[in-house]
């Protein structure tokens, strides 16, 4: 096979509306805005990426992370000008200086899918022989209460073996009681899963759990609102609190990760990590015995693919957090990223050029 080459590349942004606002900590977002770059080698096969900072969260906003896409796209058309690596950690090293995490997810996974289309196999397969051909996804319950009791009803009809919950923004009361009654409409049989976005102190993640201790919850995603408190709930053996590292690790290296004891699972968001941590943090929990769920930033179905794609492709032993679709107006996105009975079927995942075809797109 010829020398794969970056020949050149095209840069597009989205703005796609969203059924009902969206609260992300301190901003509110009614539609959801991003980049998608394109790469094209010198025989023409191509990669997709995506690059989509995520209001609230993201440390860059989308002016910067386009500027240092272009400035980054520029600079690899000159230094891989002979040939792309095909490893995440050749491509990563290229990147000139220090790379905002959701333009490393983007460029990256743009340079492995254009190596992949060269081999005309799947980024999954790229990174793995024993690629996963199938991903158990979680559903999410959000909204209010009300909202959340009526959706338990399709998640039920639909199979799903994994929800997640979020609490940790009303009253601590209200979170205790809504979590025993989810777990009650649920059953047994699913598995329940919490994330409180920092929003409890010490005092309140132990008054919450121990007022749920029969609700058999998976694990708890950052209860507590700073590291010090983190560290805390982590190192006493008599609370016995499962906990789910999240923002965390968008503040540590991997190289930290010794520090924190008794984690019981990573949740890797690679629009927030950046590509090469994501599969480094990836490899650690694997090595560590740790669950890991990849998860959604509100990625486009182009961007939600990619993380199915690495999720595949690193054989992932949790449930992961994909089932994000749901909040665009345009229920059509669905189709090209088909949830059923709580799995995602990695054969029945639309090709890229076909989600590229679906966005509505302006060439930056």
């Amino acid at each position: 096979m010829a020398a794969l080459k970056f020949k050149d590349f095209k840069l597009y942004s989205y703005k796609i509306p969203l059924r009902k606002a969206l609260k992300l900590k301190s901003v509110s977002i009614d539609s959801r805005e991003g980049l998608i770059l394109k790469i094209f080698d010198s025989d023409s096969s191509y990669g997709f990426g995506e690059i989509a900072p995520l209001p609230g969260f993201s440390r860059e906003n989308l002016d910067e992370a386009r500027s240092q896409t272009i400035q980054i796209c520029n600079s690899l058309k000159k230094t891989l000008s002979q040939q792309v690596p095909e490893e995440i950690s050749g491509v990563i090293k290229d990147f000139p200086g220090d790379v905002y995490p959701s333009v490393s997810f983007g460029v990256a996974s743009a340079l492995l899918l254009l190596s992949a289309d060269r081999r005309n196999i799947s980024l999954s397969e790229l990174l793995s022989k024993d690629c996963s051909s199938s991903l158990e996804v979680n559903a999410l319950l959000s909204g209010s209460k009300e909202e959340i009791m009526t959706s338990l009803v399709h998640i039920k009809e639909s199979n799903y073996g994994s929800v997640k919950l979020k609490v940790g923004s009303r009253e601590l009361s209200e979170d205790i009681d809504l979590t025993q009654k989810v777990r009650e409409q649920l059953g047994e049989s699913i598995n329940l899963r919490l994330d409180a976005n920092r929003g409890w102190s010490l005092e309140q993640a132990a008054t919450f759990h121990s007022q749920t201790k029969d609700c058999q919850i998976e694990y708890i995603e950052e209860p507590v609102s700073n590291s010090s408190e983190l560290h805390e709930l982590l190192s006493d053996s008599s609370l016995d609190m499962r906990i789910a590292l999240d923002e965390t690790l968008t503040e540590i290296e991997i190289s930290d990760f010794n520090k924190f004891s008794s984690v019981f699972a990573l949740v890797l968001k690679p629009t927030l990590l950046g590509l090469e941590k994501t599969i480094g943090f990836a490899e650690l929990a694997k090595s560590q015995k740790i669950a890991c769920a990849f998860s959604s930033s509100y990625e486009s179905v182009i961007g939600l693919s990619v993380i199915a794609q690495l999720a595949a492709g690193n054989s992932t032993n949790s449930a992961c957090g994909l089932d994000t679709l749901g909040i665009y107006a345009d229920d059509s996105y669905l189709k090209l990223f088909p949830v059923k009975n709580g799995r995602i079927e990695m054969k029945n995942i639309e090709i890229f050029d076909k989600q590229f075809e679906s966005l509505t797109l302006s060439e930056v």
